[in-house]
């Protein structure tokens, strides 16, 4: 079975709260939770889980996001990253190009790609 590390960047949102539990019901995902905290913290547990896919609620790391991308372009080009904004119920994906993701079906979908 494929195995995907997801890395969740923890945040008191309801959205991302969901997002993760519905995560915990897919076979060949393994989920990890890291706290906010330092960005240099951010970047060791990056290094140490190893993730395909970091999702982050934007409006809490709204300060990270430009210092985060500019890392994960220079260390870690392949990992997508998953930016979730509550206040427009939306879930952008970030790899290669910007992708808006329209419901969950086409997020799980993502994830097993």
């Amino acid at each position: 079975m494929i195995r995907k590390n997801i890395l969740i960047l923890e945040s008191d949102s309801l959205l991302i709260t969901g997002i993760q539990q519905i995560l915990s019901l897919q076979d060949g995902l393994r989920i990890y939770n890291h706290q906010l905290g330092k960005l240099e913290e951010i970047y060791q547990i990056i290094e140490e889980v190893k993730p395909e896919v970091i999702l982050i609620d934007d409006s809490i790391m709204a300060s990270y996001l430009a210092a985060m991308f500019l890392y994960l372009q220079a260390e870690s080009p392949s990992i997508r990253t998953i930016l979730v904004n509550a206040r427009s119920n939306r879930l952008y994906v970030n790899d290669s190009h910007q992708t808006e993701i329209e419901n969950i079906y086409d997020f799980i979908g993502l994830l097993s790609t």
